[in-house]
């Protein structure tokens, strides 16, 4: 919370211009992958001109470039390593930027200078608070200027304290909770928030706990002081943002492959089923300085201090519930004071392998982790409740005919699980990916899903898709990898509001000829071993801007690939 990372960006802002090469490797510690995906991972940021090059460069094709190279947040050996092969392969007017909380770590990096980065004095400190805490600049009343100078050393220099303390306080005219900040920050005694004006009220002297609060504790009161002032919906987009939504998932495409995480873009329709007016929830968020401002198609980026912060609330003991049976864990999901996500994953269970719930509560954030089940997971029971908003199912089955996904889910993921889960006809469900290698053919009720806007589905054996698969007309990213598939329907031109195409399929031969129906298209990329042309209609897609083809029987474009004016990518 003493500013490193703002720093480490603002050097780096001051001086990219000056350099053909840049790389800039925010939370690199969070990285994951061993040392191999690490390294293709952080040089896939590589940019030149202040455009990313793709395919990510190796460290063979850097060899004598010029970089501006910065590395925040280092905390492993391999981050130190990488950092010594870039200083042996690039350029030595190259320069580099590192932040990190352990000294020991810099100490490794041979011809490094270190920089302590002390807190902010008193005077810097007043000003960014009072910058923050009144931004129309008006006159502060004498009580106020008091406070601030006391708010301001209880902060203890610390510019996310001072900043988060401020943000709170904005347009906040009660004296009496300035008043209470002070010995808040200083003594962390503890006390409730209550009523919308989030009024702290301390409890008797003999709750309160006098030991002064270390550095970190005053962060996390200040961090704790700008969640309390959230409404509900905001408290759980946050947490959701901290945690969920930045899981990565697998994603082979094209010529980026790897990990990824998911995208504002992404998030935002899926807040906005749940909660509604998910664009002013997200820029009071951002407003409060607790999530980043990024483009819609950027991921999510929070602090790594908020990220932590939002795990701790989501990890809370208080929420943590023993389930030792499963008629144990019905009972929890099923008392409707709780209002509960259910998620199913990676974990054993006797009869349906790897199976595991985590139960959110979302009006507190908190998970409750249940115990190994040691009896077979009734899914049609699970899929009976009517709160349920996200379920996830890995290596586990239900009979045929027995469960209907409830219209409540939202997103819906499953692996070698699920394929005899029918989808009711109202159904919410924005986001679905299934894995289900045995399946041979499309449930016909996944066509009746009219809010449906992702769909990522992998099955070996699927030969074809249903008729009315064009009625998905809210379809905004399809991803199909079925090898066995020979052709697509000719209701597909229908799904008008496609962006991104991702198609794995070794015996399709053709593309509808209508496909230049699809004029919001971006992303087309193809993996189709016997694809022996691409209809004329293909340059009527003026929206496409990446094109992929990796189609090995391809022997001829049509003459009317040129009208693809739009085109920034190309892989042939």
């Amino acid at each position: 919370g003493v500013g490193k990372t703002t720093l480490c960006k603002y050097f780096f802002n001051a001086l990219w211009n000056a350099f053909p090469y840049t790389l800039f490797a925010e939370g690199v510690k969070q990285i994951p992958g061993d040392e191999r995906e690490f390294e293709e991972t952080v040089l896939s940021l590589v940019h030149h001109k202040g455009k990313k090059i793709t395919p990510a460069p190796n460290l063979v094709q850097l060899r004598g470039k010029k970089l501006l190279v910065a590395f925040d947040d280092v905390e492993k050996d391999r981050e130190i390593e990488l950092l010594r092969k870039l200083s042996r392969t690039l350029l030595s007017s190259s320069r580099f930027i590192v932040a990190s909380q352990n000294r020991q770590m810099l100490n490794k990096i041979d011809g490094i200078h270190i920089v302590r980065v002390a807190p902010l004095d008193g005077e810097d400190s007043k000003l960014l608070f009072k910058t923050r805490a009144f931004p129309d600049n008006q006159p502060l009343q004498e009580w106020q200027t008091k406070c601030m100078e006391e708010i301001v050393q209880a902060c203890g220099g610390l510019p996310s304290s001072s900043y988060d303390v401020a943000d709170y306080l904005k347009k906040v005219d009660d004296k009496e909770v300035w008043q209470q900040i002070t010995p808040h920050l200083m003594n962390g005694y503890r006390g409730d928030f209550v009523g919308r004006d989030k009024v702290w009220k301390p409890l008797t002297m003999s709750d309160k706990v006098w030991k002064p609060l270390t550095m970190s504790d005053k962060v996390w009161k200040s961090l704790t002081m700008s969640y309390d002032k959230l409404g509900p919906e905001e408290k759980q987009m946050f947490l959701e943002a901290a945690t969920f939504f930045q899981e990565r998932f697998v994603e082979n495409h094209g010529w980026r492959h790897g990990q990824r995480q998911w995208t504002l873009s992404e998030a935002k329709v899926i807040w906005s089923m749940i909660y509604q007016y998910e664009a002013l929830h997200w820029k009071t968020l951002v407003d409060r300085s607790l999530v980043s401002q990024v483009p819609d198609d950027s991921v999510i980026r929070i602090h790594e201090l908020l990220k932590r912060f939002g795990h701790s609330l989501t990890d809370n003991d208080d929420f943590k519930i023993r389930v030792d049976s499963v008629e144990n864990l019905l009972k929890i999901l099923q008392d409707v004071d709780r209002k509960i996500k259910v998620v199913c994953e990676e974990i054993s269970g006797q009869y349906s392998t790897k199976i595991c719930l985590k139960c959110r509560i979302p009006e507190s954030g908190g998970y409750s982790n249940c115990e190994h089940l040691s009896q077979r997971l009734p899914l049609h029971e699970i899929c009976s409740m009517g709160r349920l908003r996200c379920l996830q199912l890995v290596d586990c089955e239900v009979e045929k005919g027995k469960a209907t996904l409830p219209r409540s889910v939202v997103v819906f993921s499953s692996q070698n699980s699920g394929k005899n889960i029918s989808f009711a006809k109202s159904s919410l469900l924005v986001y679905l990916s299934m894995t289900a290698l045995k399946i041979d053919c499309l449930p016909e009720s996944v066509c009746g899903l009219s809010n449906l806007q992702f769909l990522h589905l992998e099955a070996g054996n699927l030969r074809s898709l249903p008729d009315n698969f064009g009625s998905l007309q809210k379809l905004r990213l399809l991803k199909l990898v079925a090898q066995k598939l020979k052709r697509l329907p000719d209701s597909f031109s229908r799904l008008q509001d496609l962006q991104k195409i991702h198609l794995e399929c070794d015996l399709l031969k053709c593309l509808p000829e209508s496909i230049g129906h699809l004029t919001q298209l971006q992303e087309l990329n193809l993996k189709c071993q016997t694809l022996v042309s691409l209809p004329p209609s293909i340059g009527e897609l003026l929206a496409l801007q990446d094109l992929s083809l990796r189609c090995n029987a391809l022997e001829i474009l049509p003459d009317r690939f040129g009208a693809l004016v739009g085109l920034q990518k190309l892989e042939l």
